[in-house]
């Protein structure tokens, strides 16, 4: 066998090449993941949090949930903040077995135009929004068409429009209130002047000079949450989808949200109902505001949540390529940049309609901080004797009846 830097050649006594040890990685201990039941905000995603106004607008405040006991991770993140601590990220937990469907029913939904809406989460937070798509026109210029092609519009130098845009054109041909046509593509003429191709062609409009005015939109969004007030307001939207600035890409769907998590898109407050794949024509070239109805309101489910929302199924060693989806606890374990990971209502539970039973006496607590190399998750043992008790075993949080007799 040949020691991997070792070159032999006589016969004899050679040093083995002498390999360096891996430099030492300090961990960051004010870098914190939170793990709980939240009233509003993405489900089962890693969140960066940098303050706690921070933490208030995207998963609410100290609420209490109506019926239902305190919860412990408002509190857990408010004094993280307050001792100092400068970054973390936050996970809300979702109902155990939850399928697309409900998720998607637990958000509220709107009507705007011919589009719906809904909020950008599950919650009863998105019965609170107003929402109004307005149409601008931030870019006017005059325009000529081109004698050879019908569907060529000359435009002067320096005209910023992309293709997918809305042209509104206004001159002796088109109605008083002007004429919608797209832009198909970008040239110039056999003279070097830029023209536009335009989608339906403006044959029908006779030679002369053309007011043109760039069309996008302008969604409006406001939460009447009164201990948090929120409001976006998000410009420049394109409506065809080979516009750079796409409504439908800008916005997102709420199924990819709720599987793929927030990503990029530029609203916090609001999601399309399905894909938006088509154009978006305005009522009229007078460009009237679209205001949103409701459908339904959100649906707060924290009456489906208990201890098995906080953990994966499996043991944590069954994916260690981490090529399957997590959830909660065992999602957050797998964020390198923390060095603590809270739980804090990892023992919450809505309250039972059921008779309380009698419980039996519980022995002693015992806490046992547990390591591991590479396991980055909450390692916490309580053992409340003789019954029951929670087992923590590969990774899991199992609880366990058990007739009688210690685990």
């Amino acid at each position: 066998m040949t020691v991997p830097g070792l070159r032999l050649g006589a016969p004899g006594v050679y040093p083995s090449v002498q390999r360096a040890e891996p430099p030492f990685q300090p961990v960051r201990l004010d870098v914190c993941g939170f793990v709980g039941i939240a009233l509003r905000g993405p489900v089962n995603t890693g969140v960066l949090i940098q303050s706690w106004s921070d933490y208030q607008r995207t998963f609410g405040g100290f609420e209490r949930p109506g019926g239902g006991p305190d919860r412990m991770l408002p509190y857990a993140v408010a004094a993280f903040f307050a001792q100092g601590g400068s970054r973390a990220y936050v996970v809300r937990v979702t109902p155990v077995g939850s399928d697309l469907a409900a998720a998607v029913a637990a958000c509220a939904s709107y009507q705007l135009g011919a589009l719906q809406l809904t909020a950008a989460n599950e919650g009863s937070w998105g019965a609170r929004l107003d929402i109004q798509l307005d149409f601008q026109t931030p870019q006017s210029f005059v325009g000529q068409r081109d004698p050879d092609l019908a569907a060529a519009l000359l435009v002067p130098a320096g005209a910023e429009v992309p293709v997918g845009s809305l042209l509104r054109l206004r001159g002796s041909g088109p109605a008083a209130a002007g004429e919608f046509h797209w832009v198909a593509g970008l040239g110039r003429d056999t003279a070097g002047q830029p023209l536009i191709t335009v989608d339906p062609p403006v044959g029908a409009i006779v030679a002369g000079p053309l007011d043109v005015d760039v069309v996008t939109a302008v969604l409006s969004v406001a939460d009447r949450d009164p201990d948090f007030a929120r409001s976006e307001r998000i410009d420049g939207l394109g409506l065809d989808p080979r516009h750079p600035r796409f409504i439908g890409d800008v916005i997102g769907d709420i199924t990819d949200a709720i599987e793929c998590g927030p990503g990029d898109h530029e609203s916090s407050l609001v999601r399309f109902a399905v894909a938006l794949t088509g154009r978006l024509t305005p009522p009229s070239p007078l460009l009237p505001s679209l205001s949103a109805t409701p459908i339904r309101p959100g649906t707060d489910r924290w009456d489906q949540i208990d201890s098995r929302s906080f953990f994966d199924d499996d043991p944590l060693d069954t994916d260690p390529l981490d090529e399957q989806p997590h959830q909660a606890a065992d999602l957050m374990a797998r964020q390198d940049e923390i060095g603590l990971l809270c739980v804090p209502d990892l023992l919450w539970a809505w309250p039972s309609t059921a008779p309380a039973a009698a419980r039996p006496a519980l022995g002693l607590a015992v806490h046992r901080p547990c390591g591991g190399a590479g396991a980055r998750r909450a390692e916490c043992l309580l053992r409340a004797l003789p019954r029951p008790f929670v087992r923590r075993r590969t990774g899991q949080v199992r609880r366990a009846e058990r007739a009688g007799g210690t685990p």
